[in-house]
């Protein structure tokens, strides 16, 4: 689960790239898919996203007749869905089904380390820092 860097929205999704269009909602700066209109917040997102557009999916999955554009993306479908593999928090009783949402959960465990220079608002991540408006 991948869930909106803003620090007041309580979002979740089960992809990246879901999260990514979500997450330019709150950004200031939007970039815009000219083909489909997705929205994402970084440029490195609309570039891994224009993959889609440019070539067709090469990667497939024989077990589920899913196909993928990225080894990467079959490997993480691979590991979520198929393998069984689970990571444990060692801190808590949370159990993620990738590395990736182990180490987004681990942030609950740590203070954030960004702060507002005008208020004494605190952030994990410098989106949410970039988003942020003092109240």
């Amino acid at each position: 689960m991948f869930t909106c860097n803003n620090a007041h929205c309580l979002a979740g999704f089960h992809s990246v790239e879901a999260c990514d269009i979500h997450s330019a909602v709150h950004m200031k700066k939007k970039r815009v898919c000219s083909r489909c209109s997705a929205v994402f917040s970084h440029r490195f997102a609309l570039q891994r996203h224009m993959v889609i557009h440019q070539t067709r999916p090469q990667h497939p999955y024989e077990k589920c007749m899913k196909v993928y554009f990225r080894v990467q993306d079959l490997k993480e479908h691979v590991s979520m869905v198929h393998a069984g593999k689970q990571f444990a928090c060692a801190q808590c009783e949370y159990i993620g089904r990738s590395a990736r949402a182990l180490k987004q959960h681990g942030l609950v465990h740590d203070p954030p380390k960004l702060s507002c220079t005008k208020c004494s608002a605190r952030f994990h991540w410098r989106s949410q820092l970039a988003a942020h408006t003092c109240e």
